[in-house]
This record gives structure tokens, sequence and C-alpha cells, in this order.
């Protein structure tokens, strides 16, 4: 996700800059848990093109070889905030799927004996992590090679699974669109809270990640998939692709808005507290999550056949 930081930490120097995301990606990526291939880069760190406002992501299959992957993560930023006197880039671990031991029944190679129970390994992959995430790894796979290619085919196969990408997109709708109705929009809001920031770091992460599921449905992915990648991929979809982008239109402008905000912060602008509030309420009034969440139900239960 891309950070929404508050006005007090933008006029602190808070974020890191892009270069010391990349290079906090680059010691993460470096850790023996990314090396076994069971853990790897994902988002706007794994393509290098990480901004000041991004968090590194990675995702992880839950296993011996990644059991101390939180706390080698939090050493690092410990390290980097001792380094530099400031705030390390958020870090961000999503479990695909894990091992665990049961008990399984074998036969017992004595005649008319009970089975015996003994422990065995079970692997378990998440399914709607695997869909959620399918194209994405599979484009950092074709345009990257391994670990991603590895990774990939392991834990995300594009064959058929239980889960629908539909009921993904559906999930992820809702959930974001349940967390932005829990506050008040109003363009006359006096103060932003940080459940406020919170909520416009996910519409705006929005933005990118739904258009991502509709694409991957449509068999129209892009490679590589980064954000302007995936609303040019949008034109192909054409008349659905202009509808999308339209109503995707105000969720784009909270970003935009954002960074011209924090770039007239840092050089100097006479930017006060309340200026800064109020812009970001006036582009939250125009997002429309009801256009959203008619949208989804109808492109589902159509099954992106209207």
């Amino acid at each position: 996700m891309a950070n929404i930081y508050s006005y007090a930490e933008l006029v602190g120097g808070v974020p890191a800059s892009p270069a010391e995301v990349i290079r906090f990606a680059n010691q993460i990526g470096s850790l023996p848990a990314l090396g076994s291939g069971r853990a790897v880069l994902i988002g706007s760190a794994a393509w290098g093109n990480a901004c000041w406002r991004s968090d590194v992501d990675v995702v992880a299959f839950d296993c011996p070889a990644t059991s101390d992957l939180r706390e080698s993560i939090d050493s690092l930023r410990a390290h980097y905030e001792s380094r530099s006197n400031t705030r390390a880039p958020g870090a961000d671990i999503i479990l695909i799927g894990a091992e665990r031991e049961e008990l399984v029944e074998r036969n017992n190679l004595v005649s008319g004996s009970a089975s015996i129970l003994e422990p065995a390994t079970v692997r378990e992959v998440f399914n709607k992590v695997s869909v959620r995430l399918s194209d994405h790894l599979h484009a950092l796979a074709k345009a990257k090679g391994e670990p991603w290619r590895t990774f990939a085919d392991s834990f995300a196969p594009r064959w058929q699974v239980d889960t629908d990408i539909l009921d993904v997109l559906r999930d992820y709708a809702q959930a974001v669109a349940a967390g932005w109705k829990e506050r008040n929009w109003s363009p006359d809001i006096d103060r932003l809270t940080d459940g406020h920031l919170q909520q416009l770091g996910y519409a705006d992460g929005f933005a990118t990640h739904f258009p991502r599921l509709i694409l991957s449905h449509r068999n129209a992915y892009p490679t590589p998939d980064r954000r302007a990648d995936v609303r040019s991929a949008l034109s192909v979809l054409g008349e659905l692709g202009a509808r999308i982008e339209s109503m995707l239109e105000p969720f784009f402008a909270i970003g935009t808005e954002y960074e011209a905000l924090a770039a007239g912060i840092r050089a100097g602008d006479a930017i006060s507290r309340a200026d800064f509030d109020r812009t970001l309420a006036s582009v939250a009034s125009g997002v429309d999550f009801d256009r959203v969440e008619e949208f989804v139900w109808s492109y589902c239960s159509t099954r992106g056949n209207p």
C-alpha cells in the first residue's frame, strides 16, 4: 500500500526517500527466507519503482524456512532507524499458505491390526490469497525469472482452484467500502484523523488493485503491472475499461492531490494543517463507493457479461 502520511509527518520529514525504500527492499530480498524460495518481494519494490510512499511487501509461505522472517525484518527496521534516526519504511508480510503437522492414518503391516496414526506434514495454500496474487506473481516471474517463477508455480498456480476470482473481487470491494463508510467524508471536515488517513491510503491502493482483478478476470493482465501499466491496460477493455476508468477517477485523484501537497510542503510553500486537511477532504468527498458496489454486484451477477 502507498502510505498517506500525516501533515506532521510530512513537515517533520518522516518519509524515507525512494532510494532508501529500494535499499531497504534489497536488504529484505537478501534475507535467507527469500533466498529459500519460500518468500518473495512483490509490489512496487519488486519492480524497482518504489516511491517515498511505498511499503515493502513480501508474500511468504509459512514454513520452517520463513519462521523467523518477521523477526529478521523487524531487526532490519531497528538497524535502519538507529542509523538514520528516522522511521524505516513499512514492511508487510502476506501469507499465501502454511505447513502444519497432522496425525494421519497408514495401514499396519501386521495383518489384522488397527491402522497406525503418525505425524505428517500437510501443505495448505490459501486459495483467496493465491487467486488474488496469482497474475501479479506470474507477471513478476515472466519479467524477472527466479525466485518468482518457482514461487508462483508452487503457491499461485493458474489451474482451476476452488475460489472464483469474482468472489475475491466482491470480497475486496466490500471490505474496502465498509471501512470507508465508517468515516464522515464531508468536504467540510475540520480535521482528518489517523483513521481518515488510513482509509485514504486504502482507497488510493484500490485504484490499482481493483482493476488488476478485473483485468485478471478478462485475461488482459499487463506485464509489468505497475500503477501506470494497469491504468493503461484498461483501454484494452473498450467501453468496460472506460467505465471503470471513469468510476475510479476520484480514487486516482487521491494520490495525485496528496503528492502535490507533499511536494509543496517539501518546497517550503505556505501550506497549513488546515489547508492540508481541507484539500484531502475535498478530494475524498468525490469518492463514491456506492457506485463501485453497484458495479461489482452487476459485474459479478452476470460474470462480466452485461
